[in-house]
């Protein structure tokens, strides 16, 4: 394929033309070890990307570590170890620490090592982080079952709503409500939820790129279809809120906006009572959404049509 560069493929292409040389295709690897699996998966910010500037270092720390929990905890796993490399350029020792103090708090909060990595001099911030954890049973995305129940963790397209009040500024700073402020910038991994549920679920992934790029992945490697319900996409009020003073549609931040980090999950129906009954009786509380059903055939449709496979993709714009 001479003449042919990353930007005429886009990442999600990329990487199945590596399928051949690598068994990649689930958020994370995963290899036997003892009587468990050890899930290793590495994640990248890099400064024009992925770094907001509104961003402090102790966030930026702290979300090099989310991201990579996020695939973790998307194969059922606890993660137990990080290693992170930072490409810097000059920069003030104090903003530096506030990295590492970052990488740190995070994964004390989720009972992990921070067990060191390397550091380089780069022309811009660069941090690319490795995870590493242990399950009984990884959840894959290829497991989907024609009758599966389609659902969700939390609520949908803050991030990406957030990202775009703060590039665009279609709102002062002091003027934006928490709760998208707290998920754009400091997103975090559902550990809790993916240890919760990888007795129930027969497939798994997070939701990084897009609630549809999502969906398509699980349908894609399940070889099956599935049936959305538009209206019972998880959004918060703020974010209806705050789209409607902004006059924008929410659901369209929803299904194609990045930067959740929730959890999609397909699960039986059996066990999605089981899930309901054992999460109001724990008092874990968390917040589960049923979206649609796994169906026969391919692709993911909304009313009986197909939506478009869109959201963020490194190399491609969408």
């Amino acid at each position: 394929m001479k003449n042919m560069k990353l930007s005429n493929l886009g990442e999600k292409k990329i990487i199945k033309k590596l399928m051949d040389l690598i068994d990649i295709g689930d958020d994370a690897a995963y290899i036997p070890f003892d009587d468990k699996f050890l899930v290793a998966s590495t994640d990248m910010m890099y400064c024009k990307t992925h770094i907001l500037k509104e961003m402090s270092y102790r966030q930026i720390g702290k979300k090099i570590v989310a991201i990579n929990f996020s695939d973790i905890a998307s194969m059922g796993a606890e993660p137990f170890g990080f290693l992170l490399s930072c490409g810097s350029p000059d920069m003030e020792f104090e903003n530096f620490n506030e990295i590492i103090s970052g990488v740190s708090d995070q994964c004390k909060k989720y009972n992990s090592k921070f067990l060191g990595g390397d550091t380089n001099e780069t022309d811009e911030l660069t941090l690319a982080g490795t995870a590493l954890g242990l399950t009984e049973k990884p959840v894959l995305r290829s497991g989907a079952k024609v009758g599966d129940i389609v659902a969700v963790t939390g609520f949908l397209g803050t991030s990406a709503l957030g990202v775009e009040i703060l590039l665009k500024k279609l709102i002062n700073f002091n003027e934006i409500e928490g709760e998208i402020l707290k998920e754009t910038l400091e997103p975090e991994p559902r550990v809790p939820e993916g240890k919760f549920l990888k007795n129930y679920a027969n497939s798994m992934t997070d939701v990084s790129d897009s609630l549809t790029v999502s969906l398509y992945d699980i349908a894609d490697m399940s070889n099956a279809g599935i049936e959305l319900n538009l209206n019972k996409i998880p959004i918060s009020n703020n974010v209806i809120k705050t789209s409607g003073k902004l006059n924008l549609n929410p659901i369209n931040y929803a299904l194609y906006g990045g930067g959740d980090y929730e959890l999609l999950f397909t699960v039986s129906k059996e066990n999605w009572e089981k899930i309901k009954i054992k999460n109001s009786r724990s008092g874990f509380k968390y917040k589960f959404t049923r979206l649609g059903e796994v169906v026969k055939g391919r692709g993911v449709f909304a009313g009986g049509k197909k939506i478009r496979n869109s959201g963020y993709e490194h190399f491609r714009v969408l």
